[in-house]
């Protein structure tokens, strides 16, 4: 493959924007050293944000049953969501029930053989 000056040019230019680059970030124990001092941080808050959830949820149940004659019962609603109208297809009641058969038109003995078929049976 043929190198063309601008393609040395442009070779050299990325490489001293590479090296930049590297100068510019922190080896990587630093980086590493720094996640460690913020993971101390990270188990106090964590230990408060446990306690903040253990006084809620302490409060929550020591409150007294008045709140229970408040309670929804859920059982008696229903959710309809806002697509459900895409599922309202044309004839859809047809499919939900079944046709009335007239059972007594039908009677067994009144159905006799087609009479203009020739019978191939001998």
């Amino acid at each position: 493959m043929n190198e063309t000056p601008e393609d040395r040019q442009l070779t050299g230019a990325l490489h001293e924007l590479r090296h930049e680059v590297e100068a510019a970030v922190p080896p990587f124990f630093v980086t590493g050293a720094r996640r460690a001092q913020g993971r101390r941080h990270g188990w106090w808050v964590a230990a408060a944000a446990t306690a903040a959830a253990a006084v809620v949820l302490w409060s929550v149940v020591s409150q007294d049953d008045a709140s229970d004659a408040y309670a929804l019962d859920l059982s008696a609603t229903t959710w309809i969501a806002p697509s459900d109208f895409l599922l309202e297809t044309p004839g859809r009641g047809l499919l939900r029930s079944l046709p009335a058969i007239d059972v007594t038109a039908y009677v067994p003995q009144q159905i006799e053989p087609d009479r203009g078929t020739a019978d191939t049976s001998d």
